[in-house]
């Protein structure tokens, strides 16, 4: 293939233009080559402008057809500082290689790795530099800062500054910026219109006179100052935050708008073969029949390693043909998550939480089977349990995996006299509840949103719940049914002495506190899950966020069917005669 004459061709675009006052322009395509010729001008320097591009973002169709003209590739060790020679006609392989491809990966680690000296990539440096000149004391914007750190330190790989976007919205009105720089000079800005109408009249000012950008869409020349009337809307960039990372988005035509849905269906694929399962049921000999139809079939036709909990391991432990059952360590399950490929629950909901307990970070998939009284949060049916353990391991006839709802986690911290107490993060899976408990006063709890005062809670208590959490206490309370794959927090008052304290949903972005002030008439109380009840005495807090790990749960169907066949299963919701004909 590569005897084709048009088969291997190169497309790059320049990374540095200078032009002469008399109309010479030198394109560069390596830094190295660029740093060579500007040596040699020694006294020549005048009259030379220089303009950085940043890639084939700021380079033009052309010029890039233009590059493919001039370079013709005919045939295939590295050196630093040396460049290709951009005269020729024909290079070799290993100058390509060599002097162009390596030539890169250098100059790309050079702007990855930190610096032995002061353990700062080059980057940073130079962003450091502009906040020490610029003496930076209070905060900045991303964008203004960008444009400032591209203008005084010719570092173009910051953050698509706001230069960028008003270069691009300058050029598309016949208004071209250059950045100029003489070397022996600052740099300065100057701007050319040519042939500019405004209004459908005559050009207020000509393509000779001396013009300078003073801000804006202002223009200063010989003539006055010159308001350039744009025709397009001013570009917008969009920036999001998930509290764990950053991004920024450039808004096409100045049109916000929802390019998806914020939640889809999630579905659980395996690159390899699960190998060990977590076998959880109810405590004691309840259900150990069913268990050992599970393991069997795990062990002997899926060749799958079983785990079950201690407890349960005694009792398997006395039956005969079931030596190959293995356990853990109860008192340290921080690794548990690394040993087991996925969980299966029999029971009811009780067991899902206790799994969701014994996972203090990362949680492997959940299927549960509805063994209990209740069996919100299991969907699966026992009689069923090898055609659905099958689908999790091998996916189904149709598809080579299984939907899985990611069911959100709060992370609960509690402070004593403002100092966090040991031992004392865990993530819940349903809510938190603080509560007078058997005090006869109202409780007083005052509640934060990133340290700042919302409200304050007089009544029986308050319950932060998680979606999963939303049909159980939650609603009881008078709180809303929320979908668990909707991402927020419930905060319910539970019988607040006040008429106008209604429940509302927060963003998963909020960060609650609730105190106990010193003012309060009593202590309170504070739950996790229904469990781990402890008392809160004044000054007291907990602190409450999205934790980064949710509970996955293997679906009997998707998402949204299996979340209304449990309401109208479990809470008979809406459940009414129909009305007759007329």
């Amino acid at each position: 293939m590569l005897k084709v004459p048009s088969f291997l061709i190169e497309f790059i675009t320049p990374i540095v233009k200078a032009t002469h006052k008399n109309g010479t322009q030198l394109s560069f395509y390596t830094m190295p080559e660029y740093e060579s010729w500007k040596h040699n001008l020694t006294g020549n320097a005048s009259g030379w402008s220089i303009k950085y591009y940043k890639g084939l973002g700021t380079s033009t169709s052309k010029e890039g057809r233009e590059r493919e003209e001039e370079l013709a590739l005919g045939s295939l060790r590295s050196k630093p500082g040396t460049h290709l020679d951009q005269m020729g006609k024909l290079i070799k392989y290993s100058d390509f290689v060599n002097k162009e491809l390596i030539l890169f990966s250098m100059a790309d680690l050079q702007r990855s790795i930190p610096s032995m000296v002061d353990g700062l990539k080059p980057g940073q440096r130079k962003i450091l530099f502009c906040s020490l000149k610029r003496n930076f004391v209070k905060e900045a914007k991303v964008a203004q800062f960008s444009s400032y750190v591209s203008e005084h330190s010719a570092y173009h790989h910051v953050v698509n500054g706001l230069g960028k976007g008003e270069r691009s919205s300058l050029m598309k009105e016949n208004i071209s910026t250059i950045v100029t720089n003489n070397f022996d000079e600052h740099v300065t800005s100057k701007s050319v219109l040519k042939d500019h109408k405004i209004n459908g009249g005559a050009a207020l000012v000509s393509a000779s006179d001396d013009l300078a950008t003073i801000g804006g869409d202002m223009c200063a020349s010989a003539t006055g100052v010159v308001r350039v009337q744009s025709r397009r809307k001013a570009e917008m960039f969009l920036v999001r935050t998930d509290g764990f990372s950053c991004t920024r988005e450039k808004v096409t035509e100045s049109s916000l708008a929802f390019t998806h849905p914020s939640t889809q269906q999630q579905m659980l694929m395996w690159k390899s073969t699960p190998k060990t399962v977590l076998l959880l049921k109810k405590l004691g000999q309840e259900l150990m029949e069913q268990a050992k139809e599970v393991a069997s079939f795990l062990y002997y036709e899926e060749k799958m390693n079983v785990l079950v909990e201690p407890d349960v391991h005694d009792i398997f432990a006395r039956i005969p043909g079931f030596g190959f059952i293995q356990t853990f360590y109860s008192q340290d399950t921080s690794d548990l998550h690394e040993r087991v490929d996925f969980v299966a629950c029999l029971g009811g909901d009780g067991v899902i939480l206790h799994a969701s307990n014994l996972f203090r970070d990362a949680v492997p998939p959940v299927v549960s089977f509805n063994l209990g009284s209740l069996g919100f949060l299991t969907s699966h049916t026992f009689d069923d349990y090898k055609q659905e353990l099958r689908q999790v391991i091998h996916g189904n006839n149709t598809v080579d995996g299984v939907y899985i709802t990611l069911r959100m986690r709060l992370r609960r911290e509690i402070f004593r006299n403002g100092k966090a107490m040991p031992g004392k993060v865990f993530d819940v899976l349903i809510e938190v509840v603080v509560d007078r408990g058997s005090n006869p006063y109202l409780s007083k709890i005052e509640c934060y949103e990133h340290d700042r005062l919302i409200t304050k809670v007089q009544g029986d208590g308050v319950i932060v719940a998680t979606p999963t959490g939303s049909t159980a206490y939650s609603t009881a309370a008078g709180g809303s049914m929320v979908h668990p794959n909707v991402p927020c927090m419930l905060f319910t008052p539970i019988c607040p002495h006040s008429l106008s304290f209604r429940p509302v949903i927060l963003p998963d972005s909020a960060r609650l506190e609730m105190k106990i002030p010193n003012d309060a008439r009593s202590n309170a109380w504070v739950s996790f899950d229904g469990k781990r009840r402890q008392q809160l005495s004044r000054g007291d807090s907990v602190q409450i966020s999205i934790s980064q790990h949710p509970l996955p749960t293997v679906n009997k169907s998707d998402q949204t069917g299996d979340w209304f066949h449990s309401l109208i299963r479990c809470l008979n919701w809406n459940e009414r005669l129909d009305q007759k004909a007329l």
